[in-house]
């Protein structure tokens, strides 16, 4: 896949130059490697593709220093960002409204008239996906005038929806995730965190990246994998409390020491994510 061999350039550059910021990274990867997912997207992009969304997944994962079972609701917290469909929708949305434009002597008109009429009586067609597509974020008004006003401020209004649409939809599926319980309690909104942007070596940030998003060895998630019950998940150093994140970091008295050097006292006194 081209997108892949894009993302190894990156790899060699990282490889022969150190690694880059994350900040970098991304803008790489969205001028060299999206535009190659999204070839062709103005007649697939009215719905979600899974094998794009990998990708990109794993481009975030790895600038994260995670590993690739990690939640993807939490790698793209992380990271702010939001998945490839919200650009291929737009563009699939972009050619809707230029044909709309055209001369009908046009090919490409002639072509969208014809799906028109079969949409119409019945068949499913690009046409018809591109209606459903209007329809499910709320700009069915469009498709009924076959036209908007200002293209631009529609197509920005729908961009905004669609990040607005997901954004309440990646907020419910962390709060209903088992997993991601103690990460549901601290991350609230879909912004790249000010760790990233630190001048420290990346192995840290992978530890950290890792303890925030449940990719570690604690028993809250070791016994998840091994279908311990939750109550059962101990911490072998106390014996009394469930191994979680919260519990590592702030109440177990294996590092007890290290909290009192590097954590503020009142962080400690009372600890609390909230």
């Amino acid at each position: 896949m081209q997108a892949r061999k894009a993302i190894g350039l990156i790899d060699r550059l990282e490889r022969r130059s150190g690694k880059i910021s994350s900040i970098m990274a991304f803008s790489i990867f969205d001028k060299m490697v999206a535009p190659i997912l999204y070839y062709g997207a103005e007649v697939w992009g009215y719905e979600r593709n899974d094998n794009i969304e990998r990708v990109h997944l794993s481009f975030c994962r790895k600038v994260l220093g995670v590993g690739s079972k990690t939640s993807r609701l939490a790698v793209l917290g992380e990271c702010g960002r939001y998945p490839l469909f919200v650009n291929y929708f737009v563009k699939c949305i972009k050619y809707w409204l230029k044909i709309l434009k055209m001369e009908n002597d046009r090919y490409p008109k002639g072509c969208y008239n014809m799906l028109l009429e079969l949409d119409t009586n019945g068949r499913q067609t690009w046409v018809t996906h591109v209606k459903q597509l209007l329809f499910r974020y709320g700009f069915g008004y469009a498709w009924i005038n076959q036209g908007v006003g200002c293209e631009i401020s529609f197509t920005r209004s729908f961009k905004m929806k669609l990040k607005d649409c997901y954004i309440q939809e990646w907020s419910a599926d962390i709060h209903n995730s088992s997993k991601l319980t103690t990460y549901s309690g601290f991350k609230s909104l879909l912004q790249i965190e000010k760790y990233l942007f630190l001048p420290v070596p990346y192995k840290f940030k992978s530890v950290y990246a890792r303890l925030r998003c449940s990719n570690h060895s604690l028993m809250v998630e070791y016994g998840r994998h091994h279908k311990v019950d939750y109550c059962n998940r101990l911490c072998p150093i106390c014996l009394d409390k469930v191994e979680t994140e919260y519990h590592f970091v702030l109440e177990c008295t294996a590092y007890s020491d290290l909290r009192d050097k590097y954590l503020p006292v009142r962080y400690c006194h009372a600890p609390a994510y909230y």
